[in-house]
C-alpha cells in the first residue's frame, strides 16, 4: 500500500487531519463530521502546534491547509495535486525534501464501497510534500526543489 510506504518514510505521523474512521490511514484521526473514535471534528480548526501531521484534505482545502502550516509550528505530510497554485504557496515553506509523485494504483482513492472509485484518477498527479514550518528545521530551499520535481514528474514511490 501507498501509504505504508510513505510511513516507512516518515515513520513519526500522529494524527491523520482529514479522515473518518472508514478511511484513517493512522490510530489517531481528526474527522469533518461527528465521531466518537475521532481525536476532534474539522482539521483546520484542531491544534497542529508541535505535531507531525499527515493530511489528504478535500482539494478546496489545500491553500488553507499551506496558510495554517505557515502560523503554526509543525511538521505535516501534505497529500496534493502538483498544480501552480500550489508552487507559488510552496515557495514560503521549508521542506524536508522534494515531492514523492505516488502512484496511480487503481486502490490509491478507494472509498467506504469498493464499487466507488474516483473517476479521475488516471489524470491525476498526485505528490507526498513534506512539509515543516519548526523553526529548528526551516530550510530556505523549497523553490528549486518543487521546480525540479515538476521538470522530472517527481520522486516516485
Amino acid at each position: 500500500e501507498v501509504f505504508q510506504e510513505l510511513l516507512l518514510r516518515f515513520p513519526h505521523m500522529e494524527i491523520d487531519l482529514f479522515a473518518t474512521r472508514f478511511n484513517a490511514k493512522l490510530p489517531h484521526f481528526v474527522s469533518p463530521v461527528p465521531d466518537p473514535l475521532a481525536l476532534s471534528m474539522d482539521g483546520l480548526s484542531y491544534e497542529w502546534l508541535h505535531r507531525d501531521l499527515y493530511a489528504f484534505p478535500p482539494f478546496p482545502l489545500v491553500t488553507k491547509v499551506l496558510q495554517k502550516v505557515l502560523t503554526v509550528e509543525c511538521d505535516m505530510t501534505l497529500i496534493t495535486l502538483a498544480v501552480e497554485s500550489v508552487l507559488d504557496y510552496a515557495v514560503a515553506f521549508p521542506s524536508s525534501g522534494i515531492p514523492i509523485c505516488l502512484p496511480r494504483r487503481q486502490g490509491l482513492l478507494l472509498q467506504r464501497d469498493p464499487a466507488l472509485r474516483h473517476p479521475e484518477l488516471q489524470a491525476l498527479s498526485l505528490h507526498a510534500c513534506r512539509l515543516s514550518s519548526r523553526s529548528s528545521r526551516k530550510k530556505s530551499s523549497l523553490l528549486p526543489s518543487w521546480i525540479a520535481s515538476q521538470a522530472t514528474e517527481g520522486q516516485e514511490l
